[in-house]
């Protein structure tokens, strides 16, 4: 009979066991690290002010990512949410609803919340545009039983025309019509 004891009274499994445990203890701590990264600092609900990150283990320390148009992005940073908002809360504590006031759609929250974005256009692997004009993207086309839309506008009830079709160049598909809308439209409270 073998003998599985190595050390006294510690054998293998035993061993393993443990290892399994010491690794999946570091995989949870390292993915709560990670988790730090978008959305932190938190603010207080009420006040807006910042909210020391709880625990020794869990602030994550700034990584760089490397962003394909040459810039670099450190995550976490102290930025906030500058994009206007317009809404009142339901109470007073902290965690309670909140409501859009006057249109729902252009208020920033709820039905009309929106993430900031870079004020840059999407980029394919190549630099190209990843959304641009059929007219202009000469590797699509469409069925040759369906009417060319290339070059042809989209024109309204009202006889003015306003956009053309475009195509998203990460697929391989027509994505929609681009409309230009020549006067701006009023908002309706």
């Amino acid at each position: 009979m073998y003998n599985e004891y190595f050390a006294g009274t510690i054998d293998i499994t035993e061993m393993v066991l443990y290892l399994f445990f010491a690794f999946f203890l570091c995989l949870v701590l390292y993915l709560q690290n990670e988790s730090r990264r978008e959305g932190y600092p938190l603010e207080h609900d009420v006040t807006g002010e910042h909210e020391p990150t709880p625990g020794l283990f869990f602030k994550a320390l700034p990584k760089p990512y490397h962003l394909s148009n040459g810039t670099t992005l450190y995550k976490p940073d102290d930025s906030r949410d500058t994009h206007d908002m317009s809404f009142k809360r339901t109470a007073a504590w902290s965690g309670s609803p909140i409501e859009p006031v006057g249109n729902p759609l252009t208020s920033g929250v709820g039905p009309g919340s929106y993430a900031m974005r870079a004020n840059v256009p999407d980029k394919t692997s190549h630099g190209d545009n990843r959304i641009a004009p059929l007219r202009i993207s000469p590797a699509y086309s469409t069925d040759p039983k369906d009417a060319k839309l290339i070059g042809f506008s989209m024109v309204g009830t009202d006889g003015v025309s306003a956009g053309e079709m475009v195509v998203a160049r990460a697929g391989s598909f027509v994505r929609d019509g681009d409309i230009v809308t020549p006067v701006k439209i009023e908002q309706a409270e």
